[in-house]
């Protein structure tokens, strides 16, 4: 399949599992530039390991949440 998306940029949310990481996995496999994120960063990092070998170019950031700025903000 050929949707013409090389080198295009996409932004999916909830990559890390179910519907998410099959949209990550089908959008890079047509050429796409995918940035994605996860709540959990053990599925993060697996989804990391699983797309780094097969491209290459897959680049990792790992900003994470600071989680008391994150209850301060939400009032818990």
């Amino acid at each position: 399949m050929d949707l013409q998306l090389n080198d295009r940029v996409i932004i999916v949310t909830g990559g890390t599992s179910g519907i998410g990481l099959a949209t990550v996995e089908l959008l890079l496999d047509e050429g796409a530039l995918v940035a994605t994120c996860g709540r959990n960063i053990d599925r993060l990092d697996a989804l990391g390991d699983r797309i780094d070998p097969a491209h290459a170019e897959a680049q990792r950031r790992e900003p994470r949440l600071d989680q008391e700025r994150r209850h301060r903000i939400a009032g818990d």
